[in-house]
């Protein structure tokens, strides 16, 4: 569990976090401050990630164990998405990649000037802006590029207000055209054909629903 104090002091504090010393340094009970910078925070399983979107480096950084100790991982950072099993980035030039376990080793999954979000749960999503009107949805297959050919995509939606939200296995949309016409979707599996994006399922319709989350801990009801 973690929290960002105050982004004035730009403060990180973690409760209940082993391994650090038998005290808390902050000043708030039960925290303890781990570092002094950063805007976004990411958990990914037992790591724990920094990114500062908006400065010149755009550095993201995983931490170490101690105060203030972060490795860079990478720069020039867009955006980012961390699932099930991976780490993924995209940097402002183009490149989708892969964290393949150190930081001069990342995997170029993705060259796109289109891409606008991604997002990460079992598998890999992105966001594509084919025009100012229209968008695209696409999977990763887990085939990297090869030089400058990168087939490892495939085409899922073109519904142009649906938001991706990955599950443990599947993904799900939340379309909103309109604030009185909101609708889940579930994928079922089966790539577009051409302009032919027909394997999604209907789940809700409610027009009171503003976000939707999805991961792997089952509530009772069918698994994500």
């Amino acid at each position: 569990m973690a929290k960002d104090r105050d982004a004035g002091s730009r403060h990180l504090d973690q409760h209940g976090f082993d391994g650090l010393g038998p005290e808390p340094v902050s000043d708030t009970i039960g925290w303890i401050d781990l570092a002094v910078y950063g805007d976004t925070w990411y958990g990914a399983n037992a790591a724990l990630l920094v990114w500062l979107p908006g400065t010149p480096t755009g550095n993201l950084s995983l931490f170490g164990g101690s105060l203030n100790s972060w490795t860079v991982l990478d720069a020039d950072v867009r955006t980012l998405a961390v699932g099930a099993t991976a780490l993924y980035d995209f940097r402002n030039g183009g490149a989708m990649k892969q964290y393949n376990g150190s930081p001069d080793n990342w995997l170029i999954i993705d060259e796109t000037t289109k891409a606008e979000a991604i997002v990460a749960g079992g598998g890999l999503y992105q966001v594509r802006r084919d025009s100012s009107a229209d968008q695209s949805i696409w999977q990763y297959t887990g085939i990297p590029c090869s030089g400058s050919s990168c087939p490892g995509w495939v085409k899922i939606d073109n519904h142009p207000y649906a938001a991706p939200v990955a599950g443990s296995n599947t993904v799900y949309e939340l379309r909103s055209p309109l604030p009185a016409a909101v609708s889940i979707w579930q994928y079922t599996g089966t790539p577009c054909s051409g302009s032919i994006c027909s394997a999604w399922v209907l789940l809700d319709k409610n027009p009171n629903t503003k976000t939707i989350v999805a991961g792997p801990v089952s509530f009772g009801g069918p698994g994500v």
